[in-house]
């Protein structure tokens, strides 16, 4: 399982959830943006996406200027897609599963402290925005390099891709690199190493 994003914002602790719409905006993955009745400004007395009473519809991908002020009030200090893992001023993202749909995990993750959801479908959760989007995966992976600052930014990255033997070349490939003097990490279905130590990955997810 992924572990959450703790570090916010280009280095610093703290980013708005109208930076985070934004970038969502401009990576095609937002679809609108709701919030309850409690919610942030914006039109009122609009039927959410799902029909919700008092749910508002704040604005879709070509509106979001009417509600920068509202978002801009919202900081964000995480990113997860694990109920169990949401602190105090997380984003929590619903990621439908094989086996577990996020969006039944959604009311625990505003209990331990969820500031704004993103979601695939609109629920009646009132008090906190709800960012719906075309795919929650991709979202998540949008919301997990935004809070850290976009790491991938300043790193060189090799991916590897295939059936077989995928495992073996990163091991390979991080084996010359480190040859050359380069200090590397590497994350595959075996380990995950960063700063030369192992971290294991029982969970075998990559």
């Amino acid at each position: 399982m992924m572990a959450p994003a703790e570090r916010a914002g280009k280095g610093a602790r703290g980013g708005t959830l109208g930076d985070l719409v934004a970038r969502l905006e401009g990576r095609d993955v937002l679809r609108s943006v709701l919030a309850g009745p409690s919610g942030l400004a914006g039109p009122s007395g609009m039927p959410g996406a799902s029909g919700m009473p008092g749910a508002s519809v704040l604005a879709g991908p070509s509106g979001l200027a009417r509600v920068a002020s509202g978002l801009a009030a919202v900081t964000i200090l995480g990113v997860t897609h694990d109920s169990r893992q949401v602190r105090p001023g997380w984003l929590f993202v619903a990621v439908p599963g094989e086996h577990h749909d996020g969006h039944d995990h959604a009311p625990a993750a505003v209990r331990a402290g969820a500031v704004a959801l993103v979601m695939e479908r609109a629920l009646p959760i009132p008090g906190v925005p709800q960012l719906l989007v075309h795919s929650a995966r991709r979202a998540l992976a949008v919301a997990a390099s935004w809070v850290e600052g976009d790491p991938s930014h300043a790193l060189g990255i090799v991916g590897i891709t295939g059936t077989d033997g995928k495992t073996t070349t990163a091991y390979l490939v991080r084996s010359m690199l480190e040859a050359c003097g380069v200090s590397t990490g590497m994350l595959g279905t075996i380990d995950v190493i960063a700063g030369g130590q192992s971290h294991g990955n029982p969970g075998r997810a990559t």
